[in-house]
């Protein structure tokens, strides 16, 4: 692991919006299992530049103070630039909740826009995140989270993964980790998490990013623990016509870790295999 910065966060004791000169234009997310609001906003003198706050309470919902959690968010944020990784432009701590000020991306979430995608978006996407990972994991950082809804298209239609709720930094050789401190999203968490006592975390982002793949070519989230290469194989009409996708899954949603691809390992692979795919993955 790099050596970790610890972030300057600002404390206000007044009234929020007039301390950042902002108003609150619409209520993007309101998350219902944690005390956490995604607003979009807007500067007091010039409505036409938009933010968005991550409002994070810092009383969890059993009451437990929660500011050592958030604040490992923002450190985490604060340690980490990548093109394709959200960007955090500060941090305040207020009574009773943090506010995390970001970039806005304008176009929503790959979960907004699953439908719609075509073969070369779907591609361009996924190899931006993978890019995105890879920088995390020789970091020795994991992102925990990996899913459509957590990857943001920005104003030049490019896949930004956002969400740091469940990122890490592990110490430098750390591949295991306890399997219970695992969360993610169902439907997007590894198998081996259920049978064993500790994973590997970047072989389960490794699954969440296939996962990710197979929800955006399939046009519907995995049900949880489902065996998302048997309902691949299982797709006659599908199937025929998968080609670069199913050289990818069949890598990456391995139930068995053993034989699933790292996601360095994989856009190693690419780059050999898949010439259009080159330029992105060394510039990245």
């Amino acid at each position: 692991m790099e050596s970790v910065a610890v972030p300057v966060v600002r404390f206000i004791a007044g009234d929020f919006w007039s301390s950042v000169k902002m108003r609150q234009v619409r209520v993007l997310c309101q998350k219902t299992t944690t005390p956490v609001q995604v607003l979009e906003v807007a500067m007091e003198d010039d409505d036409s530049v938009r933010k968005v706050i991550k409002r994070i309470g810092l009383t969890d919902r059993r009451g437990r103070d929660s500011w050592r959690e958030v604040f490992k968010e923002i450190s985490f944020m604060g340690n980490v630039s990548h093109p394709h990784i959200m960007k955090m432009d500060w941090a305040v701590r207020c009574k009773g909740f943090v506010a995390i000020c970001m970039p806005l991306c304008s176009r929503g979430s790959l979960h907004d826009a699953r439908h719609s995608l075509n073969s070369e978006q779907i591609e361009r996407y996924f190899v931006q995140i993978a890019c995105a990972l890879r920088y995390l994991h020789v970091r020795c950082a994991v992102h925990g989270d990996v899913k459509p809804g957590n990857i943001f298209l920005d104003n030049s239609n490019n896949a930004i993964l956002g969400d740091m709720g469940m990122s890490r930094f592990l110490a430098h050789g750390q591949d295991r980790v306890r399997s219970w401190s695992i969360l993610g999203t169902r439907g997007f968490l590894a198998p081996e998490i259920m049978s064993d006592v500790t994973a590997d975390p970047f072989l389960t982002d490794a699954y969440a990013l296939g996962a990710t793949l197979w929800c955006l070519v399939f046009k519907r989230n995995p049900r949880n623990w489902e065996d998302l290469l048997t309902a691949m194989e299982s797709d006659s009409n599908l199937l025929p016509r998968l080609g670069f996708y199913r050289f990818v899954l069949s890598r990456l949603v391995q139930n068995n870790p053993r034989l699933r691809l790292s996601v360095c390992d994989l856009l190693g692979f690419l780059r050999l295999r898949f010439e259009r795919f080159r330029v992105t993955i060394d510039s990245l």
